[in-house]
């Protein structure tokens, strides 16, 4: 007897499990699998912050060709101390996508019409909306344009460097909430 006991909590828990790390659907809602949000390795419990902490002040970067510093004051505002330009806009990016980067992808996502990547076919008629007007292809053009100036188009790659910096840092553990709510990653960021 002790042994059924065992086999069906054991079938139970399998099917539990299972259940939880695939995305289901309900009619037209899509939800994402709930499983790996409440994973205590990566899920949202990797999210939380001790009270007072501080992020990271100290970044070491193969591509900083000087010395860089980040204080963060009271209010948690990072205020950045760089000796060339160029490494302050990498930094810059990084601090951003650090507090900012699911703001910035949906952002982006939602100018280019690819909301719907995300959140299903319930934004899809939004997305067809938003590619007719040619939003991607006025961004491609403005892009041509700024590559005329050198030094404006190399402080926006370099910001664009540290925000892909920062994306390439992330791992499932350290992945933003917003991101393990919907089940999704961010782009590289362009």
């Amino acid at each position: 007897m002790r042994i059924a006991k065992f086999i069906i909590s054991l079938l139970f828990t399998v099917g539990l499990v299972y259940i939880l790390n695939i995305p289901l659907s309900l009619g037209e809602k899509n939800i994402p699998a709930i499983g790996k949000l409440m994973n205590p390795f990566t899920g949202f419990w990797k999210n939380a912050e001790a009270v007072g902490a501080l992020p990271d002040s100290h970044l070491d970067f193969p591509s900083l060709k000087s010395k860089v510093s980040v204080y963060y004051d009271d209010r948690m505002v990072p205020h950045i101390f760089a000796e060339e330009n160029g490494d302050a806009m990498f930094v810059q990016g990084y601090v951003t996508a650090q507090n900012r980067l699911f703001q910035m992808d949906l952002s982006s996502r939602a100018a280019e019409g690819r909301i719907s990547e995300i959140v299903g076919e319930s934004a899809l008629k939004r997305d067809i909306q938003k590619r007719r007007k040619g939003m991607v292809y006025a961004a491609e053009n403005a892009v041509e344009k700024w590559k005329e100036d050198e030094y404006g188009w190399g402080m926006l790659q370099r910001y664009c460097d540290g925000v892909n910096a920062y994306i390439e840092s992330l791992d499932e553990g350290t992945m933003p909430l917003e991101y393990k709510l919907i089940g999704s990653e961010p782009d590289v960021w362009t």
